[in-house]
């Protein structure tokens, strides 16, 4: 027999087909999600065989005990789709305590050649938007984006194409190219997609775990998602990544560093994964070992924007001002003035007391946040106020970002910047509600 997703099933007045996810009806498109168009081909293309109940539950809901109510809605959805009556059925047929049958006369028919190469493009698309995601960059991210919505054109049904979407979108949310809820509901969205299709694939379920983590700040539920992904498949560094961001978030900086050291293992090679390892021991007043990750990063990529506002960073916190700022001010340069590399800038000013050029930098994203030009979160607005020694308007700032349900305020219990408010009762009872 062909393979399933290289067939078109007719029946009565309908086409189903698998491989784009579309159910029509005299040659006009139903509105039906992929969830029922999944189900509705498992038992099509078994047509006249019992479908027991036990295999669909485990094939849509598979980290979840058996429930009988999600099957009989979905039961319910595809008759009222399909028109059908349970006690006089034309199409399903249920068998009492066993499942389904489908009973209408089913024709197969295979799927023209230039369909079947929309998945061998949307492969193809999809390892280039990886590619530049792994960048890491704005407009690398951006890029992605466009690549992986091209892949999901060519094969609505190509899980990783959604998935990696979904990841794109994160990072967006994270790099401050968009809004959070902006970012973090399409990242929800695309993950939701590519789980509807492939329920046991480990990047999905990462996908949707990084928004639990990021928007939802549901610790123990991206805990569990994380942790279940890397059962499925242990050699995903960005299920590391996402758990090291957890344990931030937690107030775990070591074990931050020891779950981003094991993302590292898996791509040494990696400036991103070298970076992000120095951020997190930076995270952990571990300055030394930081600084080395930085530069082995930099020996990656020089013009890495990251890379040198990771070595910045661990450069104030030794007093070296002068090598900070020269690192963070090429930072901003290479990065296109991004707001997250201003804001770092406008700390390191303000704290080697160069005032007007902090404050240059303050009204600058104030006024880009007004004008809504770009994404500003407050968060670093918070920071170019601390540098000014303002500690009353970083609170207030960090206040906001947590209310817009930006991700960096996961950093406020690890942070060494905001070490000089954490005898501010206005900061511990921000971080009570964290």
């Amino acid at each position: 027999m062909p393979n399933r997703y290289l067939l078109r099933f007719h029946f009565g007045p309908y086409t189903l087909d698998p491989l784009s996810g579309i159910l029509c009806k005299g040659g006009r498109r139903l509105r039906a999600d992929l969830r029922l168009v999944r189900f509705l081909a498992a038992i099509v293309e078994r047509k006249g065989k019992t479908v027991s109940r036990e295999f669909l539950e485990r094939k849509f809901w598979p980290s979840l005990s058996a429930r009988d109510l999600n099957l009989d809605v979905l039961v319910c959805q595809a008759r009222k789709l399909l028109g059908d009556d349970p006690r006089a059925p034309r199409f399903i047929q249920t068998r009492r305590l066993e499942g389904y049958r489908f009973i209408c006369p089913v024709r197969q028919i295979p799927v023209p050649a230039e369909e079947n190469a929309g998945r061998s493009k949307a492969i193809a698309f999809c390892e280039k938007a990886h590619h530049r995601w792994a960048l890491r960059t704005p407009s690398a991210i951006k890029e992605s984006i466009l690549l992986y919505s091209r892949a999901i054109k060519e094969d609505p049904t190509c899980a990783m194409a959604w998935s990696g979407r979904a990841d794109a979108w994160t990072m967006a949310g994270i790099h401050c190219l968009l809004p959070p809820a902006d970012a973090f509901l399409r990242a929800r969205s695309d993950a939701a997609d590519a789980l509807r299709i492939a329920p046991k694939l480990a990047e999905a379920i990462v996908s949707e775990a990084w928004v639990k983590l990021c928007y939802d700040r549901e610790f123990t539920k991206a805990k569990r998602d994380f942790s279940r992904a890397l059962r499925l498949n242990p050699k995903n560094p960005f299920a590391y990544n996402g758990l090291a961001l957890l344990y931030i978030g937690l107030g775990k900086p070591g074990r931050a560093a020891k779950a981003m050291l094991k993302a590292w293992e898996l791509k040494a090679a990696s400036a991103f994964l070298n970076a992000l390892l120095a951020d997190a021991l930076y995270q952990d007043h571990n300055y030394d070992k930081a600084a080395e990750r930085a530069k082995l990063a930099l020996h990656s990529d020089p013009g890495f924007a990251v890379g040198h506002a990771c070595l910045g960073k661990v450069y104030l916190q030794q007093g070296k001002l002068e090598e900070a700022i020269g690192h963070l001010e090429l930072a901003c340069r290479l990065s296109g003035g991004s707001p997250i590399m201003l804001g770092l800038l406008a700390y390191a000013y303000g704290t080697s007391r160069q005032k007007e050029k902090a404050t240059g930098i303050l009204r600058r994203l104030s006024k880009q946040r007004r004008d809504n030009n770009d994404y500003v979160s407050p968060y670093f607005l918070a920071l170019a106020e601390l540098g000014l020694r303002r500690c009353w308007r970083a609170v207030h700032y960090l206040r906001q970002a947590f209310r817009e349900r930006s991700h960096w305020v996961l950093f406020l219990r690890t942070e060494p910047t905001l070490d000089s408010l954490r005898g501010d009762k206005r900061f511990q009872a921000l971080l009570k509600d964290l």
